[in-house]
């Protein structure tokens, strides 16, 4: 289960279309597996 929660604070640049694309930019983070 990928549990999704909105950072503490946005990062300036970063903007997401969808929950696909969201979880894509997490795991090029390392924050999602």
């Amino acid at each position: 289960t990928v549990k999704v929660t909105e950072p503490p604070k946005r990062q300036a640049g970063i903007k997401v279309g969808s929950v696909d694309e969201l979880v894509d930019r997490l795991k090029g983070l390392g924050i999602a597996k």
